[in-house]
């Protein structure tokens, strides 16, 4: 309960809720650590077969998870591994790393692994502080384990349950040892989420301080009680804040990006979104048009000087495939590495062939922007002209791009561009629409809310609407944004 708890309740601040290679190694090692390390150091006569066969299997595919789970994965065989079991302790090792061999070259590539997971990451990212020698990983781990109040308390709580498993051994506590640098190892990356298996651990280490005492003490078993309790109460999110801390957590299922890109895209087309704005992908329910679903500069780094005849082109697979839509954030990563050092090929594919969607940072093909979709993209090509201003006698006529063309398309979106005319105006006014078949819909919202000369989006029901207004509840003095074009200056939109 409290390690389901923890899991639930603060991983999720760094990342441990997503499924990244991270917390699947912590996964894998609060199981090897509970069901055999810890046992095979504190009371060996209580493994089984079952055990020593499924986590030596476990033990085995950390290294296929991140390179530098290598030292851990090791030290965790050695310190688990008994005399009486030890041939299979080995036969189960080498038949893990065979089984993860099999599973690269059935469903993935054994020359990618080799090149990606070891030679990118141990050799071009030195560069780029991610590669580091022995002794800069080794100085890492002192130097992040001691890095603040919580973590110094944190290795206390290592080192004590390193002496209560180093008092169960009878000889020098070699294993008690191994296992400390082991764990201690997972920080060679430093915190955050690249330290969550760190964390993880720690959700099984302390049982090594309740081994022989937790059944036989009356206070310990009164205060486990109290702590469960404590977290069911926090679990329950019957706290003031709990359930609104789990929602600002939530993954968005649509975003800006992705609403347009399903309104320029079919589900089979592709898209791109850089540098590193992989949820985008999912949000928009679309692939990705190359092999780098996401783009830093070790991978062009990498590309200088490929090996194993690996090589993902990212510039030549976008200008083949010619993606209707892309997002590029261009990350100045780290703040040390600007877009321009690292992407100018991608860059100057944009230059020639997108257009920029007003001033975000989603890109559109050329071909594609003249199309009716309500989007306006450069405010000198299509002039806006604002409306009159919003008042008690002066509803806002809404114009529908799309309906003319597409009659039959419902809206699930809806975006209106305001015009406060630089000034915070007060009251609310009313959204109202209308369809062929009866439809009817309204929303309300405060004016002071809205931004100059920006978008407000409506969330709407996938209905047909094909006319509509906005009107004055309790105030006014806004316009809205619309295209010269039109006779009846009615309000420019995109709908999606």
């Amino acid at each position: 309960m409290v390690a389901a708890s923890v899991m639930l309740l603060y991983f999720p601040d760094m990342f441990g809720h997503m499924y990244t290679y991270q917390v699947v190694a912590g996964l894998l090692i609060v199981i090897i650590l509970a069901q055999y390390t810890l046992p095979a150091i504190l009371s060996p006569e209580h493994l089984t077969g079952k055990r020593i066969i499924f986590c030596n299997l476990l033990i085995s595919a950390l290294p296929f998870l991140a390179i530098t789970y290598a030292p851990v994965s090791l030290l965790l065989f050695v310190v688990s591994a008994r005399k009486d079991h030890i041939a299979k302790s080995i036969l189960m090792l080498i038949a893990g790393g065979i089984a993860n061999i099999i599973i690269l070259k059935l469903i993935g590539s054994i020359r990618g692994f080799l090149a990606f997971h070891i030679y990118l990451n141990t050799i071009t990212m030195r560069d780029y502080g991610g590669g580091q020698t022995v002794r800069q990983l080794i100085e890492g781990v002192f130097t992040n384990s001691a890095m603040d109040l919580n973590h110094f308390i944190i290795m206390l709580l290592l080192l004590a349950s390193t002496a209560q498993m180093a008092m169960s051994e009878k000889r020098f506590p070699w294993r008690s040892v191994l296992l400390m640098l082991g764990i201690s190892s997972l920080l060679m990356r430093g915190f955050g989420f690249h330290g969550l298996p760190y964390y993880y651990s720690m959700l099984a280490i302390p049982l090594a301080l309740l081994s022989n005492r937790a059944s036989e003490s009356i206070t310990l078993k009164a205060f486990g009680f109290v702590v469960v309790t404590i977290c069911i109460i926090k679990l329950s999110l019957i706290i003031p804040g709990s359930g609104s801390k789990f929602e600002a957590r939530k993954v968005p299922n649509e975003t800006e990006f992705s609403l347009i890109a399903q309104l320029y895209t079919e589900k089979d087309d592709r898209i791109i979104a850089y540098s590193f704005n992989n949820i985008e992908y999912i949000a928009a329910n679309r692939l990705p048009a190359s092999g780098h679903f996401f783009y830093l500069p070790w991978q062009e780094a990498y590309n200088k000087n490929p090996k194993f005849g690996i090589k993902i082109d990212a510039c030549k697979e976008i200008s083949e495939y010619r993606p209707k839509i892309m997002l590029i954030t261009k990350w100045n990563v780290w703040d040390r590495y600007p877009w321009d050092s690292y992407a100018m090929c991608i860059q100057g594919l944009i230059d020639k062939g997108y257009t920029k969607y007003l001033d975000t940072q989603i890109y559109v093909r050329n071909d594609l922007v003249s199309l009716d979709t309500g989007l306006v993209f450069d405010r000198n090509s299509i002039k806006m002209i604002p409306s009159a201003q919003l008042n008690a006698s002066t509803p806002l006529k809404l114009y529908f791009p799309n309906s003319e063309k597409y009659p039959s398309a419902g809206l699930k979106r809806l975006g209106v561009m305001f015009g406060t005319h630089m000034r915070k105006n007060t009251g609310e006014a009313e959204l109202r629409l209308n369809g062929p078949d009866g439809a009817t819909y309204s929303k309300r919202f405060a004016l002071p809310d809205l931004a100059d000369n920006q978008y407000l989006y409506f969330d709407l029901d996938s209905r047909i609407y094909t006319s509509g207004e906005i009107v004055s509840i309790s105030g006014g003095g806004v316009s809205t944004w619309g295209n010269s074009q039109r006779n009846d200056r009615s309000t420019y939109m995109h709908n999606l």
